[in-house]
């Protein structure tokens, strides 16, 4: 390593670091923001809470990476140029392409940790955050159900409650339809249900039995059991059982099942490509920072800057919609995940070589 990429990579390192604390820092505020409310008003735990926001670091980690890594080079050749230094290298012979060495050590450093992080950490701490929701649910059954929607409680049975009482664990004004095999369905209505060790208590109410003759059936009735599946209360859905799973597992499970089931194939494919995607996100963006931030703002402002953000917003929003097409069949798996960083590399390759 020269003399020029120490001085370069002094430069990057310490704004780098910042900016993904900073990063890291509003990503897990933003995610307890979204849940004050629930924390709150339900009474979940505070340990609880801070241990489910440490386990998301590491995701908010992955994706702070390649935004910190455009800022940190970004911001070394905006001071290059507003200081006149770029135009004394120029001057002494080094091209461009060589002043983006250092960048592009930075944005492999950064898409390694990525990738570190999509592999080994975030896997685990995603499987052990759904752990901790299935714990916390299980300890408080109520913070299962939301007033005004319907849980399954069973195969057979859906509750509705207008309103939730954390406190004393129980539902107000609940509405309860079950399906009875052979026989009609009926319609419950009572003033609360309260939880049983494995079930839910609905106490008394008037239940509404529309006949198959077309007449209805109605009265009161007394207290009504009803059996609790476990799955009821467990949040994550397959979605996250792919997030959970390292490169190598992905691979497999791809393996064994484009065969037999192509669209869960594609969903694993997907995540695949996708993780190897976001780790190649932090390498282009550290490319890119340098020819966008002088061919635009020249270090005379910090125009050049904004802009780089400016297009790392447009790169997430462009690759949240390709991967909800690869999600839908509409784009292949790998142009689907590859497809934005694709369209960044050639915009970075145009602007260096203007600048060359």
């Amino acid at each position: 390593m020269t003399l020029l990429d120490r001085y370069l990579l002094r430069e990057m390192i310490p704004v780098f670091l910042l900016a993904m604390g900073t990063f890291v820092v509003l990503l897990v505020g933003h995610m307890l923001y979204t849940v004050v409310e629930v924390v709150v008003e339900r009474h979940v735990p505070l340990p609880s809470v801070a241990r489910f926001l440490a386990l998301r670091v590491p995701q908010a980690a992955s994706m702070a990476l390649p935004v910190s890594a455009l800022l940190a080079a970004a911001l070394c050749f905006n001071r290059l140029a507003g200081d006149r230094e770029l135009v004394s290298m120029r001057a002494a012979g080094v091209s461009f392409l060589r002043l983006m060495v250092p960048a592009a050590l930075l944005g492999l450093l950064a898409a390694a940790a990525v990738f570190v992080l999509n592999e080994q950490v975030a896997p685990r701490c995603e499987e052990s955050s759904r752990r901790l929701l299935v714990e916390t649910i299980s300890q408080r059954r109520s913070l299962a159900f939301q007033a005004g929607r319907f849980l399954q409680l069973s195969a057979t049975a859906w509750a509705l409650p207008t309103d939730v009482d954390p406190v004393r664990e129980r539902l107000k004004q609940v509405r309860v339809f079950m399906l009875r095999g052979e026989d009609p369905p009926m319609f419950l209505s009572a003033d609360e249900a309260v939880f049983g060790d494995k079930e839910l208590l609905v106490r008394g109410g008037t239940a509404l039995v529309p006949e198959w003759s077309g007449d209805i059936t109605w009265g009161t009735v007394g207290d009504v059991h009803i059996s609790l599946q476990p799955e009821a209360f467990t949040l994550p859905g397959d979605a996250g059982l792919t997030r959970e799973m390292a490169l190598g597992e992905l691979w497999r499970q791809w393996q064994q099942t484009r065969q037999q089931s192509p669209p869960q194939a594609m969903q694993y494919s997907l995540e695949l490509h996708s993780r190897l995607a976001l780790a190649g996100a932090a390498l282009v963006f550290a490319l890119l920072a340098g020819p966008l931030t002088i061919a635009v703002g020249r270090g005379q402002n910090l125009s050049g800057i904004a802009l780089s953000l400016g297009v790392v917003f447009i790169y997430y929003l462009v690759m949240l919609w390709t991967r909800l097409l690869g999600e839908r069949g509409l784009l292949p798996p790998f142009a689907a995940a590859w497809s934005p960083n694709a369209c960044l590399l050639v915009l970075t390759g145009w602007l260096a070589y203007r600048l060359r």
